[in-house]
């Protein structure tokens, strides 16, 4: 085998580019790469129309952009995201050639596998360093240090920064000299943004400055549905029938990942649970209030005092507690409403009453017969907002199946007013819950629905609902009377005694928690529905049958209990005694 015309040193883009324009000229080359291995290396490369035109010219254009986005517009923001200005790119500005954004792995394989295709499987050596490069009237031999030289008549560096060959020419240049700037590259798995073909510009190097663009048209987890159930051929099995064909491609059976459906395959990051959670203090809240107190002191010892609170808070979201009390977490707005811990109303009333002093405060009667008062306290307050919410999957299904351990979604209201919602009852007595069922219903997706999202045979997917309805019932009224009998004897002028007698909840009066608002609609959390279950029953499923013979995968919420009342807050009445000393 004759020696090859040009020896190329690196095969990196660079070198594969030589390589293959010397080819298309008819110049014989063989490129040399010290990595032992081709490795998926790199981030992303922006091939702009110039660089394009020349790829092109090697007829490299239609296999990069197969693995690339050819990029529509380039979109100016502030370091605060404010739009400031677009402009089209590649073909899109009037070019003949596109702008390509590409991996560059992708891109470093395709040019590869061009160049062993049209010059040889031989033509690219792994596992070669250049150590020197002699030259002679005959041309050039390379020294590599795991091989015998090899000879040439031209020899070309495109071995990168710490290029042998360069230093070799150049002995003396030194370092390259750092010009000021860090910057910090990566690839991410990500959501299509703004069209999904769009390149972002934010901020500038005086205050730090951000590109964006996508790389990839797509990957391997991409998917064509979205849906958070795995349809089955029979109850309690797991075969999954077919979702419709999709792209003209056969169809494929219903995916059955761990969080339910294929919800796992549509996450930003491959690989994260899809409950993985990130919080951020985020969110609006406001609070205004009115407040007025009267107090009164009048003849013989009787003091009286009355408070009155009307508040109104409202939040997005009330704590950082284990799940998002809203709609959808990532639209805090949906969930604005009433505050978890709002009171509208507050109402105390105080009153202290100190017996007349009938003897002598030195003498034995007076110790014993004077210093006695009675003192009270009652409160009558609103109770707290609450909503009536279900993760069985009865909503918010296609974002987490059944398995949702993150939110509190809210079950939508249907033909009802939240005031048309309640009973009037609190709850408390057995067959008259605080709230109807029959006003609540289910966010349920239409087969084919969002844009054909949804496999047009599946009946059963749910959404959150847009926005509202949180907290919008009230727990019942609170009231609660204390009561204390005070005897305070003065023992020398430095000491005395103070007797107190306190009956807290002095009536027993129970204060009512809320109802039972976490209700069950996937009553058994089914998340494999055999085919031709219904998604549910006119009247509702009363029952817990949730196969195609006679049942439904959706039953009534008041099969977990809606509207019951099982708890109480406070404590029942107690009595307290107790003798200080004080000296």
């Amino acid at each position: 085998m004759s020696d090859p015309d040009v020896l190329i040193v690196g095969g990196g883009v660079g070198g594969l580019a030589l390589a293959l324009s010397l080819h298309q000229a008819g110049i014989s080359a063989r490129v040399f790469e010290a990595a032992p291995d081709v490795l998926p290396l790199g981030v992303g490369i922006n091939l702009l129309p110039h660089a394009m035109r020349e790829l092109s010219e090697l007829s490299l254009q239609e296999a990069l952009a197969a693995h690339a986005i050819e990029t529509r517009e380039l979109a100016f923001y502030s370091r605060h995201g404010q739009f400031i200005y677009k402009e089209p790119r590649g073909r899109f500005a009037g070019y003949d050639w596109p702008q390509l954004s590409i991996h560059r792995a992708d891109l470093h394989k395709v040019m590869l596998d061009t160049v062993r295709a049209r010059l040889g499987s031989d033509a690219v050596r792994l596992a070669h360093r250049c150590l020197k490069v002699d030259q002679d009237g005959a041309g050039v031999v390379i020294h590599f240090d795991t091989m015998e030289p090899q000879r040439g008549k031209v020899a070309v560096g495109c071995d990168g920064i710490h290029s042998a060959l360069r230093r070799q020419l150049i002995p003396n240049e030194g370092p390259p000299k750092y010009s000021g700037v860090n910057m910090w590259r990566g690839a991410v798995r990500w959501p299509a943004y703004l069209g999904g073909d769009t390149m972002v510009s934010t901020g500038w190097m005086t205050v730090g400055k951000t590109v964006i663009y996508p790389i990839r048209p797509g990957t391997p987890f991409e998917q064509d549905y979205t849906y958070g159930y795995s349809i089955v051929t029979q109850p309690g099995g797991f075969t999954s029938i077919n979702l419709p064909s999709a792209n003209g491609q056969p169809p494929q059976p219903y995916l059955q990942t761990f969080e339910g459906g294929n919800v796992d395959l549509r996450v930003p990051y491959i690989g994260y649970s899809a409950e993985s959670e990130s919080y951020t203090a985020a969110g609006i809240s406001a609070y205004h209030a009115l407040q007025a107190h009267v107090e009164k002191r009048m003849s013989h010892g009787l003091q009286v005092g009355f408070s009155y609170t009307y508040s109104h808070a409202t939040d997005e979201q009330s704590a950082m507690g284990l799940f998002y009390n809203g709609n959808n977490p990532l639209n805090l707005r949906s969930g604005y409403g009433l505050s978890d811990f709002d009171r509208k109303h507050v109402m105390n009333f105080t009153y202290r009453y100190e017996l007349p002093k009938f003897f002598s405060v030195s003498s034995f009667k007076g110790k014993i017969a004077d210093g006695w008062a009675i003192s009270g306290l009652t409160v009558i307050q609103s109770g707290q907002p609450y909503s009536v919410v279900d993760y069985t999957g009865a909503v918010g299904s296609i974002f987490y199946g059944v398995n949702d351990g993150i939110t509190n979604p809210i079950v939508p209201l249907s033909g009802c007013t939240p005031q048309q919602a309640l009973t009037g009852a609190s709850g408390a007595t057995p067959g008259s819950p605080a709230l109807k069922a029959s006003c609540f219903s289910l966010p349920l997706l239409s087969p084919g629905a969002l844009n054909g999202a949804i496999p047009s045979n599946d009946p059963y997917e749910t959404n959150f609902i847009d926005h509202g309805q949180r907290n919008i019932f009230r727990q019942s009224w609170q009231r609660r009377a204390d009561i204390s009998l005070i005897k305070t004897t003065q023992i020398t002028e430095r000491s005395s005694v103070k007797f107190a007698f306190d009956i807290f909840n002095v009536t027993n009066t129970a204060s009512f928690d809320i109802p039972i608002d976490s209700v069950s609609q996937n009553i058994n959390f089914v998340g494999f529905p055999a085919v031709g279950t219904p998604a549910t029953l006119t009247p509702c499923n009363n029952s817990f049958n949730q196969t195609p013979s006679g049942g439904s995968l959706y039953v009534c919420p008041s099969l977990s209990g809606l509207g019951i009342t099982n708890k109480t807050i406070g404590s029942p009445r107690q009595i307290q005694m107790s003798l200080n000393l004080m000296f």
